[in-house]
């Protein structure tokens, strides 16, 4: 059970037996419906609710009154914001849920994050936005190995992301990443190595675009 704080901080919420039916019941006051909406792992102090494709969680904080809520999309964390009113909690999660775009929702609620590469998410065009931002902000040999890459439509077509400095790509846009295409690791001089999906090295102390040749000729199959 939650400590004094939960009592302190969230009367109302501690009247209604915890936060999933106090959100339900101000949205039915409301007129809003958040039906379906469930205490996430039982606990009175978070709830969850998922609709379709569309996830949204809160969870109190025990510090401050603050409803820190966190929207998903597509299995992807797209927006998050704290908020200290119940009610306005409740109508962030029945606009998102219901099917309101990210757009929308940031103009209602502006303490909703909206970031470029969620809003590309929602749009669908989340590799092209990960590659730009991913070119605009890497530098060095890193930035060598990104702008190989870019130059091949192949793996242009692939979800790039960095690990440890290494550039690698995902056949896939959402966490666990495919783990079966070659990944390309500055080795210092402007030389680099590409590392198989399992470790081993396929080829090493090459230029940057030599490498990105070596990835793509070790794609796996479609």
């Amino acid at each position: 059970m939650p400590g004094p704080w939960f009592a302190q901080l969230y009367p109302d919420v501690a009247a209604a037996n915890g936060l999933a039916t106090a959100l339900h019941e101000s949205a039915k006051r409301q007129g809003l419906d958040l039906n379906g909406i469930t205490a996430a792992s039982g606990w009175p102090t978070s709830a969850v609710l998922a609709r379709e494709d569309r996830a949204a969680s809160v969870q109190l904080g025990s510090e401050e009154r603050c409803f820190i809520i966190e929207l998903r999309g597509r299995a992807v964390a797209l927006s998050s914001g704290t908020y200290p009113e119940l009610d306005v909690t409740a109508g962030v999660l029945h606009w998102w849920c219901s099917g309101t775009t990210l757009t929308d929702l940031h103009r209602r609620y502006a303490f909703m994050s909206a970031s470029s590469l969620a809003l590309a998410y929602e749009a669908g065009t989340e590799v092209e936005a990960k590659w730009r931002s991913l070119r605009e902000a890497a530098t060095g040999e890193v930035r060598l190995a990104v702008e190989a890459a870019a130059a091949r439509p192949v793996l242009r077509g692939l979800f790039p992301f960095l690990s440890h400095q290494t550039v690698c790509f995902s056949r896939c846009t959402v966490y666990p990443y495919s783990k079966d295409v070659p990944a390309i690791q500055p080795l210092g001089g402007n030389r680099f190595r590409v590392l198989a999906p399992d470790g081993r090295t396929a080829a090493s102390d090459i230029t940057a675009e030599e490498a990105a040749g070596v990835v793509v000729s070790h794609l796996p199959p479609d």
